[in-house]
């Protein structure tokens, strides 16, 4: 029996240990990956939006395929092309440290990568929302966090003004309910000076006062 007991007990000991090593094993090459990602967003890279986007031997579009990358993958951006033609071309490093060649159309909305600390400021700031009507309780607690806001380079700036319409209905020809409604347009500015714009209908429900709002049919479009 003692015998039997000491075999037991190694074994479980074997068990235990290969337990603890394993979990060790994998907790140090997390820590690994993340110290590896948090070195490589300190510079220059690309984020990947679209599932299997090809990584090319050369620039061109008919050169070898050596790899496919996939969305959530990160890459440091070893040198950068704007060739002639729809698409800008990024050198980047692989994981197993080969090299090659990505490309990303020049139409934000057609793009497969994001370019994050880009030198080259080659895209325009963009801003977007789920929702077609923003609720709020005041005009001056009117904030961005239901706005998904993108630039290539830190240190963009988001502004708006809030426009207020009547629906004057005395000379409609089909139906038609007077009201008041309101719409907050929003500016994100790049760095370089880029802008894009978005507009959103606001519905309050404390009506601000006429001093902090535009008419929007005379100011909405200047």
């Amino acid at each position: 029996m003692k015998k039997q007991g000491i075999i037991v007990l190694l074994f479980l000991i074997i068990v235990i240990g290969g337990v603890f090593f394993f979990v060790k094993k994998t907790q140090d090459l997390k820590e690994a990956e993340e110290e590896k990602i948090a070195s490589i967003k300190k510079g220059w890279y690309i984020e990947v939006i679209y599932d299997a986007v090809n990584v090319r031997s050369q620039t061109t579009q008919d050169s070898d395929i050596i790899t496919k990358i996939k969305n959530g993958d990160i890459y440091p951006v070893l040198d950068f092309y704007d060739l002639d033609g729809p698409y800008f071309w990024y050198k980047i490093k692989l994981a197993d440290n080969t090299e090659g060649y990505v490309a990303n159309s020049k139409n934000k909305a057609s793009a497969v990568l994001i370019d994050h600390n880009s030198p080259n400021d080659l895209y325009p700031p963009h801003l977007s929302f789920e929702d077609p009507v923003y609720y709020v309780r005041t005009i001056d607690e009117i904030n961005y966090k239901h706005l998904t806001l993108w630039d290539d380079k830190e240190g963009y700036k988001v502004t708006h003004k809030v426009y207020h319409e009547y629906v004057d209905c005395t000379y409609a020809t089909t139906t038609c309910e007077p009201k008041d409604q309101y719409w907050i347009r929003y500016t994100i500015t790049d760095v370089s000076g880029k802008s894009f714009a978005k507009t959103q209908q606001i519905v309050f429900d404390v009506r601000p006062p006429e001093d902090k709002v535009l008419d929007f049919a005379t100011e909405y479009k200047k």
